[in-house]
């Protein structure tokens, strides 16, 4: 074979090579083009003040990546389904309709006058809402959003792609963050007040009854008790 023939066969080849490094650099660029996007959307739905739970949760279950990217993807939404399990979670317990109906003549008729479940029920809630409240803020932790992607064996470029997606969106979450926040403390705070009402009605058991759906005290200086601890519950 002459050299000019040499030299042409080894320019396709490198044309070649080039082409479909080309093609790999672009298709890359294209998934993180797509997932970037991807994430985006999720991001701007979870920060949200009425987070559109069944919208988030069918981006999250799906893959529109492959290869490395794809344990990229598959980490950071594995990580955002637990941050929304929590979410949903919380939501159930601060709108639980038991929790309304404390304070009314009914749940006083068939709990007191010992009020043990309604007391059991406060202590609980309480509980859970409080370690709810802490896996929520532990989950926006930098060291919590990296673990994930920790987990898996991808290389470095990976990881700090999925760092650069992960970082910048739970950024985001400040409304989310601070509005959820500021319910379980609202929660707290009434949970509170409804034990000290209780607190009040165990310690003065003999000294009030019910008549016609109406809480009555044996004393004025009673009523103005009761009254004040109500109006402080409403205020909660």
């Amino acid at each position: 074979m002459s050299k000019k023939k040499i030299w042409i066969a080894i320019g396709i080849v490198l044309i070649a090579i080039l082409c479909v490094g080309a093609f790999f650099v672009f298709r890359d660029l294209k998934q993180e083009e797509a997932l970037e996007d991807e994430m985006d959307q999720i991001y701007e739905m979870m920060d949200r003040k009425n987070i559109d739970i069944e919208g988030v949760r069918s981006l999250l279950t799906r893959t529109i990546a492959k290869g490395e990217y794809q344990v990229v993807e598959k980490a950071l939404k594995q990580y955002l389904v637990d941050v929304l399990d929590t979410y949903e979670e919380t939501l159930a317990l601060l709108e639980d309709e038991q929790m309304t109906n404390l304070l009314t003549i009914e749940n006083y008729k068939t709990d007191g006058p010992d009020f043990k479940n309604s007391k059991e029920y406060i202590n609980q809630t309480t509980k859970s809402l409080t370690d709810l409240k802490e896996q929520f803020v532990n989950y926006l932790k930098q060291s919590t959003v990296l673990s994930y992607i920790e987990k898996t064996n991808v290389e470095s470029y990976y990881v700090e792609f999925y760092k650069e997606l992960a970082l910048d969106g739970t950024e985001d979450f400040d409304d989310a963050e601070k509005t959820l926040e500021k319910s379980i403390d609202d929660v707290l705070a009434l949970l509170r007040d409804c034990d000290r009402v209780f607190d009040f009605l165990i310690q003065n058991k003999g000294k009030w009854d019910i008549q016609d759906e109406t809480l009555y005290f044996d004393s004025d200086a009673l009523t103005i008790q009761y009254n004040r601890l109500i109006d402080n519950a409403i205020d909660s």
